[in-house]
């Protein structure tokens, strides 16, 4: 080696004494790495996450639902394919459930392997076992990467990449050849298609670059060094380069971009949602990122873990620096690069600190390597606290993982008790969407804040498809869940919603205007005193049992369509329209037990010559037929009137009915201006 002091003479005792006996050689290279393994995994095996974070829900969803071209995430490319061959391994072995549990146990393996896979490089770089073993038990038992391990996410996999680069580095620093550089390279790109900030890594690897041609190259003359640099750099760059840009094209072209503002859409749309970066000087990031470097190591108590790594670090840091200065200078490299990075685009999520805990508890190792012999009280101490957080933390990620501290995981619960499958229920947030999606098999519903931003934050858009999901449901005959966190936008973030009136301007009274034609029937729905209120639109079959369907009421129309008229309009008299040739409005879907009711009531008000009405009630198939219809002639004034038509004679008024048809006119004959207008519509039983 060309760094001087390398290796402390202790430590090349150890090496030796290893190299004379190869029994102890093969249980320090197999062994003991297959035990940090098998003991890793057992652990995150027993710790899986029950319930999920958003992105491992939507992650897995989308591989069970959508075809492979849409799986291509520009930031983290290569995890949708990579879920699609888990999803046709297991299927492939007889697994017919979700594919959620599959990737949870490809990351698990994952997780696993990282750990096994930084022991082996922390004991090749510094010929020790004992500082291998304290690296990887710190590593595998970290909060963040032990979490990450048993849930759906990305990071666990690009961490494996991560700790391969970095035992690549390693070796170059050792003795560099050119296939090195190449598989750094392809290792890389590797890591930077399952999540794209891994082409941070090129800060430290181009110093490692610069080190390590400068330490090797003889002559040392400036040409000679610089064409070495140009041909080490070229053998990395040119398979990261490959690797990442086929990559790319490849899911372009999948994907069926046609063109560069396409393209552009793709690769930038999570950069301009205007919900990461922001200003380095904001005071809040430096709250978030204590908030997160607390629970990175060990949760709730991480302060006191880093504490105590930070203080074994500076006491060895002298025989780190020469002992291993290159090394300590790429590593902190790394650190800088990937902390900066976070710290500017979100410091408080602990799933990108991952990407630091390789370099930093490499540096804590070799600092341990440098500072003394076998098994001296600095590694005990790092081992006593990485068994502490081991048993802390499997406490931790089981409690965390099973939902008792997410309150959308608890109202999933109450509102699948609360609701049937058919019922559309509108939540203030994506996650509590995908809860109710996956956990509850709700699939009609929608969150305010992601339609809002399909919407590009415009609200009156938002307003239309919310009220077009809503007349959809109710006509479909299913009722209707608005959370009170959805009629009243909060001014700030609480653990059910975000903070949607800052990120999107929104006017809390536009809002509640928005929902308001339907306040007039909602009903409480009785979930526990310590969740936010939801409230009820009862469904069209309620309706039915109660007073009918008033249109007076506000701007809804109940679940009715209407059909064969135009500029349709609400106000204190009902819902008015101007009518074409058989205008007609058609009720929601029902269960109407002609055994109970004896006729229709209907109130309306005609400014229209056409007297005829005539009333269709719907077999059980939904067909309309003229022997199940009744035809009166309203009165010749245009006032609003109530008519009452009976129908327990009539011979089609049998069994159960599924739906009416309100003609009030045929329409024919309509001159400019004349309109209709019906106020409500209800069902009278018998004894009234």
């Amino acid at each position: 080696m060309e760094h001087g002091h390398r290796t402390p003479p202790i430590v090349q005792h150890v090496s030796t004494t290893a190299t004379a006996q190869p029994a102890l050689a093969w249980l320090h290279a197999l062994l003991v790495p297959l035990l940090l393994g098998i003991g890793s995994f057992t652990l995150y095996l027993l710790t899986l996450v029950q319930a999920h974070t958003f992105d491992a829900l939507s992650y897995a969803l989308d591989v069970e639902r959508k075809p492979l071209q849409e799986l291509f995430h520009p930031h983290h490319l290569a995890y949708g394919t990579t879920g699609v061959l888990v999803r046709e391994l297991a299927t492939a072995l007889g697994w017919q459930g979700s594919v959620v549990l599959p990737l949870q146990l490809a990351n698990a393996l994952a997780g696993a392997v990282g750990v096994m896979l930084f022991y082996t490089v922390l004991r090749q770089h510094t010929h020790r076992t004992d500082v291998a073993i304290a690296g990887a038990m710190l590593l595998g038992s970290s909060f963040a990467y032990w979490y990450y391990a048993v849930e759906v996410e990305v990071y666990t996999i690009a961490a494996v990449f991560l700790v391969g680069c970095l035992g690549l580095m390693g070796q170059a620093l050792r003795q560099p050849t050119w296939h090195g550089w190449v598989w750094l390279g392809v290792v890389q790109g590797l890591a930077v298609l399952f999540h794209q900030t891994n082409v941070l890594l090129a800060v430290p690897i181009g110093a490692t670059l610069i080190l390590a041609t400068g330490a090797h190259v003889a002559p040392r003359t400036p040409r000679r060094y610089l064409l070495m640099l140009v041909r080490c750099g070229a053998s990395y760059a040119i398979p990261l380069g490959l690797v990442v840009g086929a990559s790319y094209l490849l899911a372009i072209i999948l994907s069926d971009l046609h063109s560069l503002a396409e393209v552009r859409a793709w690769t930038m749309s999570y950069a301009q949602t205007g919900w990461w970066g922001g200003s380095l000087a904001d005071p809040q990031k430096w709250a978030d990122l204590g908030r997160a470097l607390n629970v990175m190591l060990v949760h709730p108590h991480g302060a006191v873990a880093l504490i105590i790594l930070s203080g074994l670090l500076l006491r060895y840091t002298r025989a780190l620096l020469h002992t291993y200065r290159p090394e300590a200078l790429v590593l902190l490299l790394w650190l800088f690069s990937y902390g900066l990075f976070f710290y500017w685009w979100e410091p408080e999520n602990i799933e990108f600190w991952i990407a630091i805990l390789p370099p930093a508890y490499a540096l804590l190792a070799l600092a341990l390597a440098a500072g003394g012999g076998a098994w001296h009280a600095g590694v005990w101490l790092a081992l006593t606290l990485a068994g502490t957080m081991a048993a802390l933390n499997f406490h931790e990620v089981r409690f965390r993982g099973s939902g008792v501290l997410i309150p959308q995981y608890q109202i999933t619960g109450a509102l699948a008790r609360n609701s049937q499958a058919g019922d559309l229920l509108i939540v203030p947030d994506g996650l509590q969407k995908l809860y109710l999606n996956y956990y509850a098999e709700r699939l009609n519903t929608l969150s305010l804040n992601q339609t809002l931003h399909y919407s590009g934050g415009d609200w009156d858009a938002a307003c239309q498809e919310f009220h077009a999901h809503i007349e959809a449901t109710l006509h479909g005959g299913a009722a209707v869940l608005i959370s009170s966190e959805v009629l009243t936008p909060t001014e700030r973030t609480t653990p059910y919603s975000d903070p949607l009136i800052q990120r999107f301007a929104l006017d809390p009274a536009t809002v509640q205007a928005c929902f308001a034609p339907y306040q007039a029937t909602m009903q409480d729905v009785p979930l526990d005193a310590d969740m936010p209120a939801y409230y009820r639109i009862p469904s069209a079959q309620e309706q039915l049992a109660g007073d009918g369907w008033n249109f007076t009421l506000g701007k809804a129309q109940w679940g009715w369509q209407l059909h064969n008229a135009q500029d349709a309009f609400f106000n204190e008299d009902g819902w008015g329209f101007f009518p074409l040739d058989d205008p007609n409005l058609v009720s929601p879907r029902m269960q109407i037990d002609t055994r109970l009711y004896r006729g229709i009531e209907v109130r309306l008000a005609r400014a229209i010559a056409n007297r005829e009405a005539q009333i269709f009630f719907m077999d059980q198939a939904g067909i309309i037929e003229e022997s199940r219809s009744v035809r009166w002639e309203l009165t010749n004034h245009s006032r609003l009137k109530t008519y009452f038509v009976d129908l327990a004679e009539h011979p089609g008024w049998t069994g159960t009915i599924t739906g009416i048809r309100l003609d009030p006119t045929n329409g024919r004959g309509a001159k400019p201006g004349e309109y209709v207008q019906v106020a409500w519509v209800k069902l009278i039983p018998y004894g009234e």
